[in-house]
């Protein structure tokens, strides 16, 4: 019998949240989605969402799927949220970061998932540092806006913080990066400001 791929799994198991709208949140169901992820992304660098999935036409139609439930039900559940954010790490395509950052922007401020409730360490959502121009205007739009807070989505809030200050210092003389430069200093917000003086100093 051929062994199941971590992606294939994760799928499977994803399911439990288009399931219903608060099959979820059952407290036998939760802990126990949250026990198999956990168990799963010990295998975290074997994900592919790239390989083809039984009875799916593709992972990314899925996860389209579970964002929009996610913004539909969620109520902001750090769990769910976990799921959602998976395919947000630094190492996948894009376009899942620009599935949730542009075409589904309103997610952003309950996707709450702290750091410490990652099971994989937050660097893989730091590093290599973001070069995508339109995701990086996507990250300093969401902080200038506010939809982005450290208060609500810690993990976001670090992952623009950093894109976009990290860019910035390894590619200062760019467009993009002299667009992002002009932006920051005509922000109203003093300690946003301040935050990536401080960021690009300390990446430089």
């Amino acid at each position: 019998m051929a062994t199941i791929s971590v992606i294939v799994r994760l799928c499977y198991l994803s399911t439990v949240f288009l399931a219903g709208n608060d099959l979820f949140l059952e407290p036998e169901v939760h802990h126990h989605l949250d026990t198999l992820l956990r168990i799963l992304l010990r295998n975290n660098s074997n994900l592919n969402f790239n390989e083809k999935i039984p009875g799916f036409t593709s992972f990314y139609d899925l996860y389209t799927q579970l964002v929009e439930q996610f913004a539909a039900v969620s109520y902001g559940d750090e769990l769910f949220g976990h799921f959602v954010m998976i395919p947000l790490q630094q190492r996948h395509s894009p376009s899942y970061r620009k599935l949730v950052w542009s075409e589904q922007a309103a997610i952003l401020r309950v996707l709450r998932t702290p750091p410490h409730q990652l099971a994989v360490p937050l660097q893989a959502y730091l590093e290599p540092y973001e070069m995508d121009p339109s995701l990086l205007m996507c990250y300093l739009n969401g902080l200038a806006t506010g939809q982005v807070r450290e208060i609500w989505c810690p993990v976001l809030y670090k992952v623009a913080v950093h894109h976009v200050a990290t860019f910035i210092s390894q590619q200062p003389n760019t467009s993009i990066a002299q667009q992002l430069s002009s932006r920051i200093q005509k922000l109203g917000n003093k300690d946003l400001r301040n935050l990536f003086s401080t960021y690009c100093s300390v990446t430089t």
